[in-house]
């Protein structure tokens, strides 16, 4: 992911998004093990959230204004009724298995890699495999910009076609992260990708979502013109990815994906 990007979406009547015609494994994500630990009052929230991200997905693209289409990458922008901030949607294609791209993202030393805004990243608190609070820390840029932290939920999980759907939003967790002076606390609407395998088996389809405020004084003009790049975190992934690949640390893009690689590829990146 790459920071700066905003809005708000409607919950109501929420299409379903397309599922794949080719599952990538017999799908054996247990939704007991993906809602274990979580607190009550967060079960709303996720809902809602999950919903908002859907929505953003499953929108067709004649609603989405085009402000890129170079190098396999694709960048769109809706701005919400009401709203001052775009919310921006990226799409690529990546030649690599759905597990590796996974796993770089739900690596927290990734975050500045992808975003060279990105400070520090760190996990405050899990609540399982699946669930987890963490805090995202961005430059300032003195004398003009502060800088931010966002303290997020994270949470993901498998949909019935063995796609997955990854995403955070910010909630207050005080207890974990109080405010303080030396950062804004921005705030995230709902952040997030949806990963799925291509129909021909030799790679993964990827979207994100960025719907974002960084608060404080900010014009709006400045951080919407700051939004266009955020597609370029696709590309800075496919570069690092390609990197391993090269390396000879990538698994076979030919090879299925089972619930349990992925649950494997969060245990080991909690233990770096």
């Amino acid at each position: 992911m790459s920071y700066f990007g905003f809005g708000s979406a409607p919950v109501e009547e929420i299409p379903s998004i397309p599922v794949s015609k080719k599952p990538i494994c017999p799908n054996t994500f247990n939704m007991d093990k993906a809602m274990e630990n979580i607190p009550a009052d967060m079960n709303g929230s996720l809902d809602v959230k999950m919903a908002e991200l859907k929505a953003f997905l499953s929108s067709p693209e004649s609603e989405w204004e085009s402000f890129l289409d170079a190098k396999g990458v694709k960048g769109l922008r809706k701005f919400q009724e009401g709203q001052d901030l775009a919310v921006i949607r990226s799409e690529t294609v990546m030649p690599f298995h759905i597990v590796d791209v996974f796993e770089f993202i739900n690596n927290v030393k990734s975050a500045p890699v992808l975003d060279p805004m990105v400070n520090h990243s760190q996990v405050l608190k899990r609540f399982s495999p699946h669930s987890w609070v963490g805090c995202v820390t961005l430059h300032g840029q003195w004398p003009v910009i502060s800088p931010r932290e966002f303290v997020n939920f994270y949470h993901w999980r498998m949909l019935e076609d063995g796609s997955i759907l990854y995403f955070d939003f910010s909630e207050k967790f005080d207890d974990l992260k109080p405010e303080n002076d030396d950062a804004v606390r921005g705030w995230d609407s709902v952040y997030g990708y949806m990963l799925r395998p291509t129909e021909d088996g030799t790679g993964t389809d990827v979207q994100m979502i960025f719907d974002s405020t960084p608060r404080g004084e900010l014009p709006s003009v400045l951080l919407n013109q700051a939004m266009l790049n955020q597609p370029t975190s696709l590309s800075i992934m496919r570069d690092e990815l390609t990197k391993l690949r090269d390396a000879g640390n990538a698994r076979d893009v030919t090879l299925p994906a089972r619930y349990e690689d992925f649950l494997g590829a969060v245990s080991k990146n909690a233990a770096l």
